[in-house]
């Protein structure tokens, strides 16, 4: 539910510097991403709450993070500039926008105005991941456990329709 937003502040975070911070951020969801993520403060008290908190996603997009795993780690403090750009976010329900769409629009500090939508969600069936998307997921969620031997296990993963890299994979696990 977090996701369409998130894409969007991504899209916009190069921004943010340039014209001297955020002023404010409007961002425009469905009806169900407002009822599970959007009614928080954006002051999440811990990893799980973070995920779920639209606003705190969005701050943390608009900062220039990738929004992964590794953004959700104990132990948990989170930087008091992401939840202060939180804090500046209104959503509004909009029934143009599903649970995979969002538009965000963001107000500079300089008073400049910017509006990404996204239409559909990356990851959705409609706007699948690429292998690099999907490198970036798998090394986000399994790097802090294998190291350097990352790489080498999405590769396998990525393989795996070959036939013959279960061993492999077996063995590298097997080692953890």
């Amino acid at each position: 539910m977090t996701h369409p937003a998130v894409d969007a502040a991504r899209a916009l975070a190069s921004l943010v510097a340039e014209h001297g911070g955020v002023g404010s951020i409007r961002a425009e969801i469905g009806a169900l991403a407002q009822q599970i993520t959007g009614g928080k403060r954006g002051e999440p008290a811990s990893p799980l709450e973070g995920k779920f908190d639209l606003k705190y996603c969005v701050a943390l997009g608009l900062h220039g993070h990738a929004v992964s795993a590794a953004d959700f780690r104990e132990p948990w403090h989170p930087d008091p500039a992401i939840c202060a750009t939180a804090g500046k976010v209104e959503n509004t329900v909009s029934p143009e926008m599903g649970f995979a769409s969002a538009r965000l629009t963001v107000e500079f500090a300089d008073s400049r105005r910017e509006t990404v939508h996204v239409p559909v969600a990356k990851g959705h069936p409609q706007n699948p991941m690429n292998w690099d998307d999907m490198h970036a997921k798998f090394d986000a969620l399994v790097s802090r456990r294998l190291g350097s031997r990352s790489d080498a296990l999405f590769e396998l993963v990525r393989d795996f329709g070959r036939g013959d890299v279960l061993a492999e994979i077996r063995a590298m696990l097997a080692r953890l």
